[in-house]
């Protein structure tokens, strides 16, 4: 009867030392596991940094090349200010009042169709389509509409100066700088004034408040508008200074214009009536 507990007591002890065993092989593989787990934890944050690096490493050199393209854009736009101010010159020397009217309106033309040389050359640099830089009928109607408004307000305006002269006996319309042109080179001005407006708009509003937008991203709305309409007063000084000084006002009100409808149609159209409203009250 002893030899028999004794037997099962070597049973038990054998129970205890197996399932000791299988405990510890279990630790053993959770262990393992939990060494896995870290081994593929570490791989993956060490493949994340590297993920990470590359990005870094990438950004650092698009920023390298936009700065670049920044640079050639912005020697780019200064060669055509340049030219602005050089073909500017040329219209104060060439352009006078005692020229006969055909040979105004040539010399104009013929200077307005130069700057379309260097501002070709930029456009054709430009990574923007050409409805980027007001060439597009999208918004042209509404524009229309809004130029029109404003057109009427500048005539009414024109005649509200014209009051005092006319209660004189004196015309409501002056026309001023062109009052002695014949029929015929009156109708050729009024034909061609549209397309001539057009031109400056391209370039003005177009090409260099658009670039300057792109240039000048942090300088706010305003900022491009303003200096456009430097440039753009600048270049009618051969008519005189006061009329540069209204040549600046009213561009900066084509340039909000085109800032609000980003098309050429509606700024194209306010140019020309606020124009042809001075020319009737003999601002130019």
């Amino acid at each position: 009867m002893n030899d028999a507990n004794d037997v099962d007591d070597a049973n038990d002890v054998d129970d205890v030392d197996d399932a000791s065993d299988v405990n510890s092989v279990n630790d053993a593989n959770d262990a393992n596991d939990a060494n896995d787990v870290k081994r593929a934890g570490l791989a993956a944050a060490s493949d994340a940094d590297h993920d990470l690096l590359r990005l870094e490493i990438e950004l650092l050199r698009r920023g390298g090349r936009d700065a670049l393209e920044l640079r050639r854009e912005l020697a780019a736009f200064f060669f055509v200010v340049i030219a602005l101010f050089g073909v500017a010159q040329l219209v104060r020397d060439l352009i006078r009042a005692d020229l006969p009217p055909l040979l105004q309106m040539g010399y104009s033309w013929g200077l307005l169709l130069l700057l379309l040389v260097p501002i070709g050359w930029f456009v054709r640099r430009q990574p923007l389509p050409l409805a980027r830089l007001g060439v597009t009928l999208s918004g042209a109607r509404h524009s229309l509409r809004e130029a029109l408004l404003i057109g009427a307000v500048a005539f009414a305006a024109c005649l509200a100066l014209r009051a005092g002269p006319a209660l004189r006996g004196e015309p409501w319309l002056d026309w001023g700088s062109v009052a002695g042109y014949s029929r015929l080179e009156f109708a050729i001005f009024l034909a061609s004034y549209g397309p001539h407006c057009l031109l400056q708009e391209f370039i003005a509003r177009g090409v260099i408040q658009t670039s300057l937008e792109r240039l000048l991203p942090d300088a706010g709305r305003l900022a491009p508008i303003v200096v456009t309409s430097v440039l753009f007063g600048v270049f009618h000084l051969y008519v005189s200074l006061a009329f540069a000084v209204i040549t600046f006002a009213a561009s900066v009100l084509f340039g909000l214009f085109y800032a609000r409808h980003r098309t050429l149609v509606g700024v194209t159209a306010v140019h020309l009536t606020v124009g042809l409203a001075s020319v009737a009250a003999g601002l130019n």
